[in-house]
This record gives structure tokens, C-alpha cells and sequence, in this order.
């Protein structure tokens, strides 16, 4: 890549091309090595959902060029880089697009279009004008304390790039990879109409709750912690609540039982890659056996009441233990799991289980 090339790339390709690198770097697999395993059937999905390098000035030339990007080359790029000739998708669902790239590759996984799958998102803020959108629009928050959960106002955006690496698990463990995680179901829909088209459904939010649920085959009870999509929106959180309770409350009676937190109370919402920050900190948990604390919560969302759900706000560090249903007569315990709920703006969801 030629330095005039490399400074008319929108910077989201450029770190997103990196984070590949460094991703098959980590597992130890090789230009060479794919290409002799896998025959250049390597899927490519990545989620973004700004393209705010078109606003920044220069000379006429180079401003013209920009203008033609579009998101495909942040997938294309590193399909092209790495020779790459399964799928090359860029997908924009907004904030939950990490989640709707994690199922399309899964999906590629599933009816062989690819044998190995990287999914993954960027995003980056890097104009004023985001900024001053957000805040015109009466989505922003207007203190540090408008965290997940808390008596805030809107959503503190940040930014973030990830990726991660699938492949079937049996594969996985025929060719001998270190298996962080397993995803046992992801689904992915629109909420259809609600009371606005900002407004998030809750009727089709725990419809999609329940989906994923039953395609992953599991026991409600046996899910050990939920990473909310909870952004700080004192409406959108409240909603969310109120639809995961609808979904586990017909499996779950004790209240307040399910350890609940988010991760965008940490550092904010990294919005289309907030998924690959909400997985991260899953397969985290899971690997330490700990549970990390929501931020900033003292002062809860007045519209959410905790005592009266199957759930309870993780706001210190805890133990996470191994979960066996309630009532299942089961004596051993079970995998840990986790349900990961994602929700763009727009009304389209993602859901996924993970397990360890």
C-alpha cells in the first residue's frame, strides 16, 4: 500500500486491517497455513457504521476519492490483503451490527460457503459533527455520570475495532486451536413498528430473547449472566429490562437470581462494535470465572426496579459459579453461559449464547 493510497483509506479499513493481522498472528496461522487448510475459504464480515472521513478537508483531488469509499472496503481490503476468497460483507444494522456479522458468519460456517470465518467491526469517531448530531438529536449524554442503567439522559459514544475467528468446534478441536468460547445459538430481527422509529419494542425484543433460547437448546435457568445492550438511553434501558424479564420471568421465579451488567458503562457505547466489546468481556468473565462490575450506577434509571425481575445488577466483582437449573433435579453442574442482547437504533437485534 503506497503512502498517498494509505492516507486516502478511511481509517477504519486501515485499523480494521490491523486488528486482522494481529488476530491471525495470535492463533498462529499464516498466509501459507490457510491457504494449504482451508483453500482460501476464509468469510470475511465486519460491522461499521459511520463514514465520517468524507467530512474531513483537504485538496480537491483527494476529497473527491474519499468520497467514493464505502463500507465493502473494510472487508474487502483484508479479504484482498490475505487472499481471502470465501464471503466479503460489510454490514451497517447500527449498534447492532458486531452481532448481525458474528450470524452471518456463522451462517456461512453452516452451509459451507466458508470453512473459516472472521467477524468482526470498527468504529470510530472522528468528526465534530457526530457530536453535535447526537446532541441535536437528544440522544448524547450530557454528564459522565449517564452510564448503563443509571439516571442518565442518553448514550457516551466511543470507540472501538475487534474481531474474532470461527470455526466449527469440532474442527476447531480436530485442528487443535485454543477454543475461548463457544456460541451456541445467535439470532438476529427487526422489532417491526413501536411507538416511534427510535423506540424500542419490547414485546419483539423478548420475542427475539426466546428465539435465541430455544435454537440454542438450553435451560433459561441455566444462563449465569446477561451483558445487556443497556447504553444509558433512560427509555431504551428500561425497555430492555422489561423484555428480558418477559422472556426468563416464564422460566426463572426468584427474583432477582440472574447477575445483569454492561459493559458500555465501562468505557461507553463503541455503538456498531459494541457487540465485539460485549463478547470480549464475556469470554473474559468466562476465562477468569469472575464477574465484572457495572460503573456508575448508584443513582439507578428511576424507570427500573430491579426487585420486581429475575434480575440483579452486577455493580461489584464477583464470583462467577458454575449454574445448574433451579428445580432441574440435576446434581452436576452445568457450562457457564451467557446471553449477550444487542439493539440498533433502527430496530434491528441481535441475541447470542455463549458458552464456555
Amino acid at each position: 500500500i503506497s503512502p498517498k493510497e494509505a492516507d486516502l483509506v478511511d481509517p477504519q479499513e486501515r485499523l480494521f486491517l490491523e486488528t486482522v493481522w494481529d488476530l491471525l498472528e495470535g492463533v498462529g496461522y499464516t498466509r501459507e497455513k490457510l491457504r494449504e487448510r482451508h483453500r482460501g475459504q476464509v468469510a470475511v464480515y465486519v460491522g461499521a457504521m459511520y463514514q465520517q472521513y468524507h467530512a474531513l478537508r483537504s485538496d480537491p483531488v483527494s476529497e473527491s476519492i474519499v468520497s467514493l469509499s464505502a463500507f465493502s472496503g473494510i472487508a474487502n481490503r483484508a479479504s484482498y490483503f490475505f487472499d481471502f476468497q470465501g464471503p466479503s460483507v460489510a454490514i451497517d444494522t447500527m449498534c447492532s451490527s458486531s452481532l448481525v456479522a458474528i450470524q452471518m458468519a456463522c451462517e456461512s460456517l453452516r452451509n459451507g460457503s466458508a470453512s473459516l470465518a472472521i467477524a468482526g467491526a470498527v468504529n470510530l469517531s472522528i468528526h465534530p459533527h457526530k457530536y453535535a448530531g447526537l446532541t441535536a438529536a437528544k440522544l448524547m449524554g450530557s454528564h459522565p455520570e449517564s452510564r448503563s442503567f443509571a439516571d442518565g439522559d442518553g448514550y457516551l459514544p466511543a470507540e472501538g475495532v475487534g474481531a474474532v475467528l470461527l470455526k466449527p468446534l469440532a474442527n476447531a478441536l480436530r485442528d487443535g486451536d485454543q477454543v475461548l468460547a463457544v456460541i451456541k445459538a445467535v439470532t438476529t430481527n427487526h422489532s417491526g413498528q413501536s411507538g416511534g422509529f427510535g423506540v424500542p419494542n419490547p414485546q419483539a425484543q423478548a420475542a427475539a430473547v426466546e428465539d435465541c433460547l430455544r435454537r440454542a437448546g438450553v435451560d433459561p435457568r441455566s444462563i449465569g449472566y446477561v451483558e445487556a445492550a443497556a447504553n444509558g438511553s433512560p427509555l431504551g434501558d428500561a425497555i430492555e429490562l422489561k423484555a428480558l424479564s418477559n422472556a426468563f420471568g416464564k422460566h426463572v421465579t426468584e427474583l432477582g437470581s440472574i447477575p445483569i451488567g454492561a459493559v458500555k458503562s465501562n468505557f461507553g457505547h463503541a455503538e456498531a462494535a459494541s457487540g465485539m466489546a460485549q463478547l470480549s468481556k464475556v469470554v473474559l468473565q468466562m476465562r477468569h470465572r469472575r464477574l465484572a462490575p457495572t460503573l456508575k450506577a448508584a443513582r439507578l434509571n428511576p424507570n427500573i426496579a430491579f426487585g420486581e425481575t429475575p434480575f440483579r445488577l452486577q455493580d461489584e466483582p464477583g464470583e462467577w459459579p458454575e449454574t445448574a437449573p433451579t428445580g432441574s433435579g440435576e446434581s452436576s453442574a452445568q457450562p457457564r453461559r451467557a446471553l449477550i442482547s444487542s439493539i440498533g437504533a433502527g430496530g434491528s437485534t441481535g441475541h447470542m449464547i455463549v458458552e464456555e
